[in-house]
């Protein structure tokens, strides 16, 4: 899990590799308890969509982007 900022009145989340296994579960979960959530991927396109849709449909989330987190320039342009 990455960063978490005041987004209005819900908290955001950066949930890394959330397309899939833990990092679903963990984007799922802080979308539950009201926080604007980030989906991230850099290979699970597929599945990082269906999380996104899922959350979308719920009214629980915020972006979807893929990026590498080494990739230090795309990682920085995610959170500013």
């Amino acid at each position: 899990m990455g960063s978490e900022t005041n987004s209005g009145n819900r908290k955001a989340a950066i949930v890394t590799g959330s397309a899939t296994g833990v990092g679903a579960a963990t984007a799922l979960a802080l979308a539950h308890r009201g926080y604007n959530v980030l989906i991230n991927y850099s290979k699970s396109e597929a599945e990082a969509r269906a999380v996104y849709q899922w959350l979308r449909r719920k009214g629980m989330s915020w972006a979807i982007t893929p990026f590498f987190i080494p990739v230090t320039a795309a990682s920085r342009a995610a959170v500013l």
